[in-house]
C-alpha cells in the first residue's frame, strides 16, 4: 500500500476480470494460486479486510453496466477463462459484475465507502453514473461516494444524490476539468440536495503535492464566487455560507468515510 503517513488509502475493488492474465495470481494475493471461483473471493476479501487493518477507508470501482448474474454463471465464466477456452470475457461479463457485487457486500460489513469513477476519461460512454442505479437499489445499506459529479452527466449524478439516500456527489476532479461548469453545478447542489451529502473537493493526485494545493485553490474559488452571488442575492448570510463551506471541505468527507481528524 505504501507510506501512509500523510495519505490516507482508497484501494481498487477490483483488478482484471476480463482475461485470465492476473486470475490464478491477482495483485492483492501474487503468492496465492487460485483455482476457482470460491478461492478467488476468498483472497480478495483477505485484501479488502487487510486493507482497511492498514487503513484503508473505502475502494474504488467503475460505473460500467452491472449486471446481476448467478453464481454458477460467474463460476462457469472464472473455469473458461482459467482453463483457456477464452481469452476474454464479452460484455455483460458474470465474472466480474459476480464479484463486484459480494465484494460490495463486504465492504458494507466493514463500514467502508465504496467510491466511484463516473464519466470523464477515454470511452467515457461506459461511465454514465446512471449504470449505477441498479447497484445503488442492490445495496441500500452501503455507502456511495460519486466521484467527478459525472461529468459531463451532471445532472444525472445530481439526480442520484436527489434520490437515493446512500449517495453523496463528489466534485473531486471536477475543479480542474472545468471551474464554470462546476459553479454551474455548486448553484444546483444548493437547490436539489442535502448539505450533507456533498464534498466540495478532492485533489485526485497523488504526487507533486503542488497539484492538490492549485486544485484546492480552484476549489475555493468556485464556491467562493456562487456563495458570493447567493448572499447578494439574499439566499443566505455570509456565515451560513462559511458553515456550508466547512461542512462541505472538512465535516462531510469526514462524517462518510469515518475519518479520525
Amino acid at each position: 500500500m505504501g507510506d501512509t503517513s500523510l495519505l490516507t488509502p482508497l484501494m481498487p475493488l477490483i483488478y482484471n476480470l476480463e482475461t485470465g492474465a492476473e486470475l490464478a495470481h491477482p495483485p492483492f494475493a501474487p503468492e496465492e494460486t487460485l483455482t476457482d471461483l470460491d478461492a478467488y473471493l476468498d483472497a480478495a476479501k483477505a485484501y479488502i479486510h487487510r486493507s482497511k487493518s492498514d487503513g484503508a477507508v473505502g475502494f474504488k470501482l467503475f460505473s460500467n453496466p452491472y449486471e446481476s448474474p448467478t453464481r454458477e454463471d460467474a463460476a462457469s465464466a472464472f473455469n473458461q477463462l482459467l482453463s483457456g477456452q477464452v481469452e476474454r470475457l464479452p460484455m455483460p461479463n458474470p465474472l466480474r459484475d459476480f464479484v463486484v457485487d459480494q465484494l460490495i457486500r463486504y465492504v458494507t460489513d466493514l463500514d467502508l465507502v465504496v467510491a466511484v469513477h463516473t464519466g470523464y476519461w477515454g470511452d467515457f460512454r461506459i461511465l454514465d453514473p446512471t449504470h449505477m442505479i441498479p447497484v445503488l437499489q442492490r445495496h441500500p445499506h452501503t455507502r456511495f461516494d460519486i466521484y467527478h459529479l459525472g461529468y459531463p452527466w451532471m445532472r444525472e449524478a445530481i439526480m442520484l444524490g436527489k434520490g437515493f439516500p446512500n449517495v453523496w456527489l463528489n466534485l473531486c476532479w471536477t475543479h480542474i476539468i472545468s471551474q464554470r461548469f462546476t459553479q454551474i453545478a455548486i448553484d444546483e447542489l444548493l437547490d436539489l440536495i442535502p448539505m450533507n451529502k456533498i464534498i466540495a473537493f478532492g485533489g485526485d493526485y497523488a504526487l507533486p503535492v503542488e497539484k492538490v494545493y492549485g486544485h484546492l485553490v480552484m476549489a475555493r474559488e468556485d464556491l467562493a464566487r456562487v456563495f458570493a452571488r447567493r448572499i447578494a442575492n439574499g439566499d443566505f448570510s455570509e456565515q451560513q455560507a462559511l458553515d456550508i463551506a466547512h461542512q462541505w471541505f472538512w465535516t462531510n468527507p469526514r462524517d462518510l468515510y469515518r475519518l479520525d481528524l
